[in-house]
This record gives structure tokens, sequence and C-alpha cells, in this order.
């Protein structure tokens, strides 16, 4: 989970310094392995988090 945050981030990284203007400063990683109820797992701000360091979110968080 976390290797796939890092990767996400990374490369939204990469195209946001290609494409200026792109609209998003922010990904959600979804678990839909639950069809009915997909769950948030992961979330963070790309731009900010220059590092693209990873942190583990609650499953079961609302």
């Amino acid at each position: 989970m976390q290797g796939v945050a890092e990767n996400a981030c990374l490369a939204l990284r990469m195209r946001a310094g290609i494409y200026k203007s792109l609209p998003y400063d922010e990904y959600v990683l979804v678990d839909n392995t639950t069809v009915t109820v997909p769950t948030i797992v992961g979330e963070d701000d790309f731009r900010a988090d220059t590092g693209c360091i990873t942190q583990t979110i609650d499953r079961m968080a609302a």
C-alpha cells in the first residue's frame, strides 16, 4: 500500500512538472475490493509532499 502511494505521488509530481497547468494537487487511493463499499485508504497532497512520504490510514476510519 505504501509503495503504491509513493509511486502515485512520484508520478504525479513528475506530470505536474511537465504540465504546469495541471489543476490537481491531491490524489486518493481507493480500496474497491468490496464493490458496494469502496473505502479511501490513502490520500496526499503530491505538490506539498516533496519527499512523497507515505502514511498508513486506518481502513476503518470514516
